[in-house]
């Protein structure tokens, strides 16, 4: 198909990335789930990058939280091969809308209504887990989060800051349409579900033939 405009291509480059960019600015949100955990390795596999929920790591946490009373560690083939684990926190999120910069003319406009899944550490979550845990807010799904990002790469910032109900505007139809679209395609519980250890082995050919940690870690530490 012939391609209209950026706005077009942007949309089409986002199609079966679930994911969802915080650009430097302000976008607007409305959280839509709780918010999850989940530790996963981070692999190459097949030309690209894939997160992998480490059933080991994640027993832990459950434990570590007295989630559980179960005190069984599963094992996991990427870390008897010695991957790092890392922690993200998601929750689905209506994208309401967000600052998109045009480079050429310096103009700013305002986009959004798509759902995604909102995947970032502790300091962002951690404010919107606030919100929900804050009973003048709460677990209500009827208010929108703004957050503010500055800087770039390490020195990225953020500031998240509530806006009341009655200051919120109700989603839309298509916000509606686009979040329900979403959840049938994208389950969070089950991305947050760690895998067990012969679906691990199965994914990545066995693992007596994946490579050790060590012999790739600096193409992992450059993100070759």
């Amino acid at each position: 198909m012939q391609i209209k405009n950026k706005k077009q291509l942007d949309k089409l480059s986002n199609q079966g990335n679930p994911f969802m960019v915080v650009s430097v600015g302000e976008t607007l949100i409305r959280p839509m789930s709780e918010v999850y955990a989940v530790r996963e390795h981070r692999i190459k596999i097949d030309g690209g990058w894939k997160m992998v929920a480490c059933p080991t790591e994640n027993a832990r946490m459950l434990i570590a939280a007295g989630e559980t009373q179960d005190t069984d560690i599963p094992p996991c083939p990427l870390c008897e091969l010695g991957y790092p684990v890392s922690t993200s926190y998601l929750c689905a999120v209506v994208e309401r809308e967000r600052d998109e910069f045009n480079k050429k003319t310096g103009e700013k406009t305002k986009v959004g209504g798509d759902a995604f899944i909102l995947k970032k550490g502790p300091k962002l979550m951690g404010a919107i887990q606030d919100l929900l845990d804050d009973t003048d807010w709460g677990r209500t799904w009827d208010y929108d989060v703004k957050i503010k990002a500055e800087g770039q790469g390490l020195k990225r910032t953020y500031s998240v800051v509530g806006v009341p109900v009655e200051k919120s505007e109700k989603l839309t139809e298509n916000e509606v349409k686009s979040f329900n679209d979403f959840k049938e395609k994208v389950d969070i519980e089950k991305m947050t579900t760690p895998r067990t250890y012969k679906e691990i082995d199965e994914l990545i050919g066995g693992k007596e033939t994946f490579p050790d940690y060590d012999s790739v870690k600096s193409q992992y530490e450059k993100g070759e």
